[in-house]
């Protein structure tokens, strides 16, 4: 008698194995875990871009003069000229800096910023990449 294992056994091996690597690989996921930083960036982003411009609202009586109700991407501050809406008027007074969305790429910094029907200021983050939306409103 020859020993050795049969070829169920290697089989049923090669099987445990595979299901054990597939569990592992899920629980790690590590394009999920960063798009899950991503979308946490968005919203903490977002929440700075409100705060920023409720700030000046509040200082100055008035919303920033092209905000409308149709949502609006935000230039960057190298962006010039804006063909979007101009925020520069909060920096560095009111934010830092404008902050960008992980995959934005060129004048924008990817987020939206608009009035809603009751002139109330929403900044919005159209590329969420977990979540149905992120969305701030004051």
């Amino acid at each position: 008698m020859r020993g050795g294992f049969t070829l169920v056994e290697l089989l049923l091996s090669v099987a445990i194995i595979g299901f054990l690597s597939y569990i592992v690989i899920n629980a790690i996921n590590p394009s999920l875990h960063l798009a899950k930083a991503h979308d946490a960036k968005r919203q903490s982003d977002v929440l700075a871009l409100l705060n920023a411009t409720n700030q000046y609202t509040m200082e100055n009586n008035a919303l920033p003069s092209s905000l409308t109700q149709v949502p609006q991407q935000i230039c960057t501050l190298a962006a010039d000229p804006c063909t979007s809406i101009d925020l520069s008027m909060l920096v560095p007074e009111y934010i830092a800096d404008l902050p960008a969305d992980p995959l934005a790429t060129g004048d924008t910094v990817g987020y939206t910023i608009r009035t809603d029907w009751r002139n109330r200021i929403v900044v919005e983050a159209p590329m969420v990449e977990t979540v149905p939306s992120i969305m701030a409103v004051n």
